[in-house]
């Protein structure tokens, strides 16, 4: 799969993909902004996805994740990830959604989950929910990024195992949190 060059600098990273209930797979990628110079127009930091009907043989052109009324989910090039809910049968993404567009890799100072819309493919603005946010007793270059997801089994609802990241920027990058904190995501029936 491969992304325009004209929607993301660093092409279709970081993949992430689920099945939805109809059969069709569902890939969702980090993607990089492109900054508006003299020569281009530039183009926001979103996340691409792409769906296969073929059980992976052919795949659409990568298009930005957006919420039901055409706009944008603004998120920074951060790792995404998707999950269908045994549970409930939905699917769902967490990733780092900002409220406007952004430079680079960050902010990912706020992490959440969302029900995705299958068709058309979008986000359910009114299921997004925070997992994480920055509180005031955190560093201003905090990260909430790279956790690794688990269903439980006897509930069915997401664990969410995650350490707090820091910014390449940030002095005290390395020794500033070394806990594993635990999110249970409880999901609807």
């Amino acid at each position: 799969i491969t992304a325009d060059p004209g929607i993301s600098l660093q092409g279709f990273d970081e993949p992430n993909a689920c099945q939805f209930a109809d059969g069709r797979i569902f890939i969702i990628a980090r993607a990089k902004d492109i900054l508006v110079t003299q020569d281009q127009p530039g183009f926001p930091g979103v996340k691409l996805f792409s769906i296969s009907e073929d059980n992976g043989r052919t795949w659409t052109k990568p298009a930005p994740l957006c919420y039901e009324d055409g706009s944008y989910v603004y998120s920074s090039a951060s790792y995404p990830d998707t999950f269908c809910s045994s549970k409930n049968g939905k699917p769902y993404v967490i990733i780092n959604i900002n409220e406007k567009p952004t430079m680079g890799c960050d902010p990912r100072s706020v992490l959440q989950i969302a029900e995705l819309s299958t068709d058309p493919v979008v986000i359910k603005r009114d299921t997004v929910a925070i997992i994480e946010e920055k509180l005031p007793e955190h560093d201003p270059m905090v990260r909430f990024s790279m956790w690794l997801p688990l269903e439980q089994r006897e509930t069915k609802n997401m664990l969410l195992f995650m350490k707090l990241m820091m910014s390449e920027y940030c002095p005290i990058r390395n020794g500033y949190d070394f806990n594993c904190h635990r999110y249970e995501i409880i999901l609807p029936e």
